[in-house]
């Protein structure tokens, strides 16, 4: 039997998550603990609260979250994907454009070529790749404190890191801004409602 308190990101489950964590690995410490999903049953100062008190006693060393805003674009900005034409070739779409939620029917929308043509546009007016602009956009938002790059090959990685040295103006981060303010995701807000169902059902 399990209760409203044992899923989410309620602090009885963290600590008891981290714990479970921390024996299966056996280890003292997770260097990188990542937040996964946005839980509305819990507000966010408690589970960052219980997150900043794993990082004061140790057993975790630093804090990750993903899935908190809208979907990612999964390779769409650096550029590499051309309208009404279906990748094919060694990509992660190419090899499987049916791909979940990264189909690319499901991305080959207005909206998705509307932000593509303005990173471009940025892109073009300091010399540098799509990627390069798409990751000092994220890098300057002031909510983010890191960038995690996400490479398979070492072109990649070498183009990705070139967005170290890009500055970009304040005018450049908001051509991006508004044409890309997202709609709400199939993922993970359907998902998140019927966990949240789930829950309020025990609550009862």
């Amino acid at each position: 039997m399990t209760g409203p308190n044992d899923h989410g990101l309620s602090p009885s489950h963290r600590y008891r998550a981290v714990d479970a964590s921390l024996e299966r690995l056996q280890v003292d410490h997770i260097d990188l603990y990542q937040i996964h999903a946005w839980d509305p049953l819990t507000p966010a100062d408690e589970w960052l609260s219980t997150l900043d008190d794993l990082v004061r006693v140790r057993r975790i060393r630093y804090v990750g979250v993903s899935n908190l805003t809208g979907g990612t674009c999964n390779g769409w900005l650096t550029g590499k994907y051309r309208r009404d034409e279906r990748p094919t070739g060694s990509t992660r779409l190419g090899e499987d454009p049916n791909r979940g939620v990264e189909a690319y029917d499901t991305r080959n929308t207005e909206r998705t070529w509307d932000i593509l043509e303005v990173v471009g546009e940025v892109a073009r007016d300091h010399g540098v790749t799509m990627g390069q602009v798409a990751l000092a956009w994220v890098t300057a938002q002031p909510m983010v404190d890191s960038t995690i790059l996400g490479v398979r090959t070492l072109e990649q990685l070498q183009d990705n890191l070139g967005a170290v040295e890009l500055s970009l103006t304040i005018d450049d981060l908001r051509r991006p801004d508004a044409v890309s303010a997202p709609p709400t995701p199939a993922y993970p807000c359907e998902l998140f409602g019927r966990m949240v169902a789930g829950r309020l059902d025990l609550l009862g």
